[in-house]
């Protein structure tokens, strides 16, 4: 009876240190693979455009005034683009009438 008692504690010791010893090994293979991954340098990529991305979603004044003065430069543009165009026009206008004069 007592070597029945002590096989079973045996037992029982040996199925934990297993258990223990397989739990160990899970959690080596998981912290390996977890640094693989965090290694990757398509991870370290993908990781830094998400960040990125979350940090553009907060609206950024100085985002705001970037966009704000590059509208207002737009503009201007396109007045001086039209104003262009119609001293064009005029000079245009003003060659033909002198060239009706000649005529």
């Amino acid at each position: 009876m007592e070597s029945e008692n002590v096989k079973e504690r045996l037992n029982s010791l040996l199925q934990k240190k297993l258990s223990e010893n397989e739990r160990k090994s899970i959690e080596a293979e998981n912290l390996s693979t977890s640094k693989e991954v965090q290694e990757d340098p398509v991870n370290k990529k993908l990781k830094k455009q998400e960040r990125d991305e979350k940090n553009l979603e907060v609206e950024d004044p100085s985002f705001a005034s970037a966009d704000l003065f590059s509208q207002h430069l737009l503009h201007d543009i396109l007045i001086e683009k039209k104003r262009a165009l119609l001293r064009n026009k005029e000079v245009v206008e003003f060659i033909r009438s002198k060239i009706k004069d000649v005529n």
